[in-house]
């Protein structure tokens, strides 16, 4: 479960796992985002920090627990990094996965 607000993963799933959100999160997601583009001063903003905060944890956590067997989180073995996308080969801290396996660049000759 998704104790925190962790932003590699929602990005992560938001993105790749989209599919699974329900209609009612998918037009709040859709409401932070045009909400996210007001650059007037003017503009009322709808979404405190804080709520965008709640939708995104308990969104993550649904997502988890309820699909828990079509989400792939695709993380390094070696250091524990979540890779960009799901089919990634390459971590963000420069480890490879060979055969499905992820070691350490330098030791790959």
């Amino acid at each position: 479960m998704c104790n925190e607000y962790d932003l590699e993963l929602k990005r992560y799933l938001f993105n790749y796992y989209g599919n699974l959100l329900t209609e009612d999160e998918v037009d709040i997601w859709n409401s932070i985002i045009e909400d996210s583009k007001k650059k007037s001063f003017f503009k009322k903003v709808k979404w405190r920090k804080k709520d965008k905060i709640k939708f995104y944890q308990d969104t993550i956590n649904r997502l988890l627990k309820e699909h828990q067997q079509d989400i792939f989180i695709n993380r390094c073995s070696i250091c524990g990094a979540l890779a960009r996308t799901p089919e990634a080969k390459i971590c963000r801290n420069s480890h490879k996965k060979v055969n499905d396996v992820w070691v350490e660049m330098n030791s790959i000759k």
